[in-house]
């Protein structure tokens, strides 16, 4: 199974991860910089800080946590866990090394039934458990983490432009100030992890896209299998990503910002395409109601106030 692959390396980028994070948090945050974080996360709720426009606001809200398709793809890493439904759906192995599955029908629905329904309720909570803290706790955590390792290491310096080379400057203070083997250790767990999500981007993109291309249009395909097109989707996305950087695109910030916010476009797409799917598609008694719908609906106006403000944005600057 591909998906067997992909957990092994997201598993080392993060134990890296909280590696270095426990380091930071012993040897370089100070008790100032978390005495100032708390300050600013009461008093500065609501406030957009000065040189931060809309388009870099809507970047960081479809980076953070698991934007733009990410949270939109678990139902097919959900799927390869045989969790749930999953285990009566055939599972994206690879082309070349892997035994395709017989394919089944595209939808099961199981006996709405007491019995059922109460095996739904534990899944379901269990499923919003590991959701809230892989999700809603790490991401917390590591973003607030990094957020103040910024803040304790570049804070106040003339010398910090807006762009990558930030990185090289804050790994040069960790081994001034801390020790060489910190600026190693920053370096390596930098690595890993760009190293990482790009392997992740890429696999989440062959997913959707070999799952929508195989269910729409090459359903009846016996050549074509979900497994193949996904390995030319991926190869396409490498082929596509290469001749961007050979044409001589050179700013990463730009390039970041597009993908950021796109990711924040699709969001504000699929959360409306959810609302449609659970209100008509899925079986009554498991159907998205009452508050958790009327957050997706406040998801849709939050992501299409920032989408719009940004559009608005860039042609009030641009005309």
């Amino acid at each position: 199974m591909i998906y067997r692959t992909l957990e092994k390396v997201e598993l080392v980028k993060v134990g890296a991860t909280l590696l270095f994070l426990a380091v930071i948090v012993v040897a370089v945050i100070s008790w100032r910089t978390w005495g100032e974080a708390a300050e600013e996360t009461v008093t500065g709720v609501g406030r957009i800080p000065e040189g931060v426009t809309f388009t870099m606001l809507l970047s960081g809200l479809g980076a953070a946590g698991a934007g733009g398709v990410h949270n939109l793809v678990l139902s097919n890493w959900i799927r390869d866990k045989g969790y749930g439904m999953g285990a009566h759906v055939p599972r994206l192995v690879s082309p070349i090394t892997g035994q395709t599955e017989a394919a089944g029908a595209d939808r099961y629905t199981f006996p709405q039934d007491e019995a059922n329904l109460a095996r739904w309720r534990v899944w379901w909570r269990r499923a919003n458990v590991e959701h809230i803290v892989s999700f809603g706790v790490v991401c917390l955590l590591t973003i607030s983490l990094m957020s103040m390792l910024a803040y304790e290491t570049l804070s106040g310096r003339d010398d910090v432009t807006n762009d990558p080379s930030f990185l090289r400057l804050q790994a040069e203070v960790l081994g001034t100030e801390t020790g060489d083997w910190l600026e190693i250790l920053f370096y390596a767990v930098a690595v890993v992890s760009l190293w990482a999500a790009s392997l992740g981007l890429l696999d989440i993109m062959g997913r959707v896209v070999s799952d929508f291309v195989r269910r729409t249009y090459l359903a009846r395909s016996a050549f074509w299998t979900e497994g193949r097109l996904y390995v030319a989707a991926v190869w396409t996305e490498i082929a596509l990503g290469s001749a961007i950087l050979l044409s001589g695109v050179d700013q990463p910030m730009s390039l970041l910002l597009i993908s950021t916010c796109t990711a924040s476009m699709v969001t504000l797409l699929y959360s409306v395409l959810l609302i449609r799917l659970n209100r008509r598609d899925l079986p009554r008694a498991v159907r998205l109601r009452g508050g958790r719908l009327g957050f997706m609906v406040l998801a849709v106006g939050f992501y299409g106030f920032f989408a719009t403000a940004m559009v608005v944005t860039q042609l009030r600057d641009n005309l």
